[in-house]
């Protein structure tokens, strides 16, 4: 699977469909990621192959607003109450 070049539009689409699990070039799961970055309704991070040495931006969109919280954002929450 490794190779060079701008990634296809269905090889793109495998990677959103496979979560972002592994590098879209070379197929590998070890990856590193940059901090987040964004405007407006949109943020991006830098990801880099730790064996290929290949870089993208996995994109991100706002989609939806929750007051709901998981339950380990309620337990810190209650943590900080308790101070």
């Amino acid at each position: 699977m490794s190779r060079r070049g701008r990634l296809t539009n269905e090889e793109q689409q495998k990677y959103i469909d496979e979560e972002g699990g592994s590098c879209p070039y070379c197929g590998d799961g070890d990856m590193g990621s940059d901090s987040f970055y964004g405007e407006s309704m949109t943020s991006w991070r830098k990801v880099t192959c730790l064996k290929c040495h290949r870089a993208w931006h996995d994109v991100y969109m706002l989609v939806q607003c929750s007051d709901e919280f998981t339950f380990d954002e309620e337990a810190k929450d209650e943590d900080s109450n308790l101070s």
